[in-house]
């Protein structure tokens, strides 16, 4: 695949409004779209970083303008979120916790490996400043070799 993958974020509480903030600062990546129930939120998010706004996770997930959906939405949905856009051929990232249970997490891995896309669980404290501080320092080589 050449240029960006297109990242959506399904829901804008305190770590997907984390993930908008930080997705214009990672290489390979463009922040194109947003979810969330709370049209107020999407609205303003949209507006603001100049991307499209959806009011449901799925219409998102149905979207041609998305490669790779993040669920930042409430625990009890990961599930749901995760196998929508999985069906929709979206690679997935999903905020801790993956899912509330170890057979819904067999179940999406499973989805994920039939309809050949990626599920990775991403935790959205990497964007906080100790962290980025610390992954600074290891990448500066400061102290040493990493193993």
């Amino acid at each position: 695949m050449t240029g960006s993958l297109r990242i959506g974020v399904a829901g804008l509480g305190d770590a997907g409004s984390q993930v908008v903030a930080a997705v214009p600062g990672v290489p390979g990546f463009v922040l194109a779209a947003v979810a969330d129930t709370r049209k107020d939120a999407v609205d303003g998010c949209a507006d603001t970083h100049g991307v499209r706004g959806f009011e449901s996770v799925q219409a998102m997930c149905a979207s041609r303008e998305v490669d790779v959906v993040y669920v930042a939405t409430p625990n009890k949905f990961h599930v749901a979120h995760t196998s929508t856009a999985i069906e929709g051929g979206k690679h997935v990232i999903v905020v801790k916790p993956l899912a509330l249970t170890l057979d819904e997490c067999d179940r999406m891995i499973e989805a994920a490996e039939k309809k050949g896309v990626k599920l990775v669980y991403g935790h959205s404290r990497i964007y906080d400043p100790p962290v980025k501080a610390m992954a600074k320092i290891v990448g500066s080589g400061e102290l040493g070799r990493l193993i």
